[in-house]
């Protein structure tokens, strides 16, 4: 949550927060807990996953056109 937080805030891109976020995952599992190899490779098949899922965000942030994330104005 904490590499998507920083992201968001930094890039005002939800899809690039949520791809790094999600490539993050398998890599900061084994640190943050007693994640064992098959838990650590569901989160990377998962991970994966979410990465494929976005490909389409990805390339609309490739050409420019992908919006940014505007917080509500009160």
């Amino acid at each position: 949550m904490a590499v998507f937080v920083i992201m968001l805030a930094a890039f005002r891109f939800v899809s690039l927060a949520s791809v790094t976020a999600a490539a993050s995952l398998p890599l900061f599992a084994p640190v943050l807990s007693e994640a064992h190899s098959p838990q650590i490779l569901m989160l990377a098949i998962s991970s994966a996953l979410i990465i494929f899922k976005h490909r389409s965000n990805m390339q609309r942030l490739l050409a420019g056109t992908e919006p940014k994330f505007k917080a509500p104005r009160k």
